[in-house]
C-alpha cells in the first residue's frame, strides 16, 4: 500500500513548467504509468491466489471488459492513435492513463480486505461529506474560527 500512497503524491506534485507547454499532464502520465508497470508483477502473481473469491472475480471481469472496450473504441475511431494512447493535449485522458488506473486500482483492491464494513462507511461518509460541499452546504461552520491579522 506505501507504492500507491507514494506513487499518488508523486503523480499529484509531478510538474515541470520550464520543459513543456504541457506542464502537468505528461510528467503525470509518466509517473502514473511507472507506478502502473512497477506493481504489475506483484499483481500478477497475487491474482491467482484471489481467483477463488466472487466478489473479485466480478472486480477482474469489469475490468477486463473496460479495457475491451477501450481497445474497440481505439480500433473503430477516427481520431489520431496518438490523441487515443495518450489522451488529448492538456487532459492526458487516454487508453495509458485508464489502463495504468485500472491496474493500480486492481492493486488496491487485493491490498485491501473487501468486506471491510468501516472502510466502506468512512468512503461512504467522507464521499458524501465532499459531494454536499459541492453545493455550497455546509454543515460545520468552518467561518467561526477566523484569524484576524492585526495592521
Amino acid at each position: 500500500m506505501k507504492k500507491i500512497i507514494l506513487g499518488s503524491v508523486i503523480v499529484t506534485l509531478a510538474a515541470t513548467p520550464w520543459v513543456n507547454s504541457d506542464a502537468l499532464i505528461i510528467p503525470k502520465i509518466i509517473v502514473l504509468t511507472c507506478l502502473a508497470l512497477y506493481i504489475l508483477p506483484e499483481l500478477s502473481l497475487n491474482l491467482k491466489n484471489k481467483l477463488d473469491n466472487k466478489m473479485m472475480i466480478i472486480i477482474i471481469t469489469l475490468s477486463l471488459l473496460f479495457i475491451l472496450q477501450m481497445v474497440i473504441v481505439m480500433l473503430v475511431s477516427e481520431a489520431p492513435f496518438e490523441q487515443e494512447f495518450f489522451g488529448r493535449t492538456g487532459r492526458g485522458l487516454g487508453f495509458l492513463t485508464y489502463f495504468s488506473l485500472i491496474l493500480i486500482f486492481l492493486y488496491t483492491v487485493l491490498k485491501i480486505k473487501l468486506l471491510d464494513i468501516s472502510k466502506i462507511f468512512q468512503g461512504i461518509l467522507i464521499s458524501c461529506f465532499f459531494i454536499i460541499r459541492i453545493f455550497n452546504i455546509s454543515i460545520f461552520r468552518f467561518g467561526f474560527f477566523r484569524l484576524e491579522i492585526p495592521n
